[in-house]
């Protein structure tokens, strides 16, 4: 476990615009910059900690290291996810309602969805 001081710290009072302006790209900016898989920053006033890599994502998806519910701003969640979005559901509601979208990502619900956007864009 790392210790605090041993966790990078992004410089700026808030880095809310440096988000909006590099993207995706924010996280793995970072992760290239300060050489580590952490580092805290503060996005919309709040304290944050960005985490990348495999062993991020097995903390990520432990439901019992990791809760979702609560952690996204109101005004984020109700704007960018809506308000019964898989992001912000835990256990086996969230595992439920997981199981239920990957079964729409085979390539034969794939291409039936292309084939239903092109229909639409044609006409």
């Amino acid at each position: 476990m790392l210790i605090k001081s041993q966790v990078p710290h992004d410089k700026g009072l808030d880095n809310t615009l440096d988000l909006l302006q590099e993207g995706y790209l924010f996280i793995i900016n970072r992760v290239n910059q300060y050489q580590s898989d952490i580092f805290e920053t503060h996005l919309l006033g709040e304290k944050v900690i960005c985490i990348s890599g495999e062993e991020a994502a097995k903390v990520f998806y432990n439901p019992e290291l990791f809760y979702r519910k609560g952690v996204t701003p109101k005004r984020v969640q109700k704007t960018l996810f809506g308000g019964g979005a898989i992001q912000s559901m835990d256990g086996k509601v969230h595992i439920h309602r997981k199981q239920l979208l990957m079964s729409l990502m085979t390539p034969s619900y794939q291409n039936q969805l292309a084939k239903l956007v092109m229909e639409k864009l044609q006409s």
